[in-house]
């Protein structure tokens, strides 16, 4: 139900639009009353009105400036002003505090009868409209591990998809002015498996971790676990900071994560840290780097690239991730991670796929399609174009015109019938999209159709 606050100071005249409101619209409204604007603003805070009925001559605190101080405390009710004054001052003010409605009295019963129900529509739109807004929230909230696991994966492992990061950093709210790389080399035991302390997961590590990263480092991104690793991108997006002065701040947040790791997971990790490098590409870099420290042979638990013997670091910086030493159990990961995720990416992709084909002839959205498979809408439209080469609306128009051109070959069929039976809902956009696509009409591609079959009989 809808909240009411009637404030007059006749009473007659709130009973008598009670009365009106529960006769039109019964059981939608619970109704306040308030003899005075001090009473009002009392009442407001009591109930938080949706709607409230102003009369603008009362004792005290008058009406406006009872809107005034309701709306500041209630932004989200809505006004209706009464007045027995058709005063353009009053109305004018009314407008600047956002009043909805001016009625002047004796108010009419089909005018407050059609206010309360525009009102209520416009109040309903709202709330589906903040539930639709905290859904996408929620669901942003869910995408952000991942977006992170995303980039990180494609820092490691795609080396052509640069331009593809940047919107997803953007998901983020990260820009990449520099940035590092830190990998985490985990112990393991005999049989292969991390080892961490009894009772915790790598799972729970990973979320220890990431935790901590999240909360020590501004703008950090986590990998996912790969074998008995963990890749994290510490990013800066500040052009005015110096790189040196990001190294330095880098160099302390690895310390802190390191104490972290091996003081309370009580967990005897080894860290890499790669050299501040600038841009996208630089992070990749940095990763390679970091990967060789991690592995390289040493007793400290945090190892920074640059401080590596001169002869290791050398001979590390043209390699590639596949030939770091005693890295070959990453790789191996590595290559399986990209195995799976290209099988996953496809079983999510037939998902899709199969709802195209059974909805294109409906109204179906990028926005349905990513709910239906489980998934952000901005990644569904990457991964879309990653993997068919075309947009989901250029896929979705191919399918549909591909379907028409079948049809047209058919006379019983007439251009109008196609175009609804294809998922067009106008005749003439259908045949703009359908020149868009072919370079002829629909009725020029039917008859240049029946031209070529008649030839093929002669």
């Amino acid at each position: 139900m809808y909240r009411l606050l009637i404030a007059d100071d006749e009473a007659l005249e709130r009973e008598g639009l009670e009365l009106i409101v529960k006769r039109f619209m019964p059981d939608i409204f619970d109704i306040a009353h308030a003899e005075n604007g001090r009473t009002a603003i009392q009442r407001a805070d009591e109930i938080r009105p949706d709607i409230v009925f102003m009369d603008i001559k009362m004792p005290g605190i008058q009406g406006l400036e009872a809107i005034r101080e309701i709306k500041s405390r209630h932004p989200q009710a809505k006004f209706v002003l009464v007045t027995a004054y058709d005063n353009f001052a009053y109305a004018k003010e009314a407008i600047s505090l956002g009043v909805k409605e001016y009625l002047l009295k004796p108010m009419r019963r089909d005018q407050i009868a059609d206010i309360l129900g525009k009102l209520t529509e416009e109040i309903a739109a709202e709330h589906k409209k903040r539930e639709e807004e905290l859904r996408l929230s929620e669901r942003a909230m869910e995408f952000m591990p991942l977006a992170e696991k995303e980039i990180a994966l494609s820092l490691m492992l795609d080396p052509l998809y640069d331009h593809h990061l940047e919107p997803l950093f953007g998901l983020l709210d990260l820009r990449v002015v520099c940035g590092c790389a830190c990998v985490i080399s985990l112990p393991v035991k005999e049989d292969g498996t991390i080892d961490t302390p009894e009772g915790m997961s790598s799972e729970q590590l990973y979320e220890a971790v990431r935790s901590r990263a999240k909360a020590t480092v501004p703008h950090a991104v986590a990998g996912p676990v790969v074998g008995r690793w963990i890749a994290l991108f510490l990013v800066n997006g500040d052009e005015s900071k110096p790189f040196f002065t990001f190294r330095t701040e880098s160099l302390q947040w690895g310390k802190e994560l390191s104490s972290f790791i091996t003081g309370q997971l009580m967990i005897g990790a080894r860290l890499g840290l790669g050299t501040v490098k600038p841009g996208i590409e630089g992070l990749r870099v940095s990763f390679r780097e970091a990967l060789y420290a991690a592995a390289a042979e040493g007793s400290e638990r945090l190892q920074p690239f640059d401080r590596l013997p001169e002869e290791a670091a050398g001979a590390a910086k043209g390699l590639e991730v596949t030939v770091f030493p005693r890295g070959d159990d990453m790789n191996r990961q590595l290559d399986q991670l990209q195995e799976e995720r290209g099988r996953r990416a496809g079983s999510v992709l037939d998902r899709v796929l199969d709802y195209i084909r059974k909805h294109y002839r409906e109204d179906i959205s990028l926005e349905q399609a990513a709910d239906h498979a489980g998934l952000n809408p901005f990644y569904l439209s990457k991964l879309f174009k990653l993997q068919t080469g075309e947009t989901f609306i250029d896929h979705i128009t191919r399918l549909r015109i591909g379907k028409a051109k079948e049809l047209l070959a058919d006379e019983q069929y007439s251009l109008k019938e196609i175009c609804y039976q294809v998922g067009y809902h106008d005749p003439n956009y259908f045949s703009r999209a359908f020149k868009r696509a072919t370079g002829v009409s629909p009725s020029q591609y039917r008859q240049q159709k029946e031209l070529s079959a008649g030839a093929d009989q002669a």
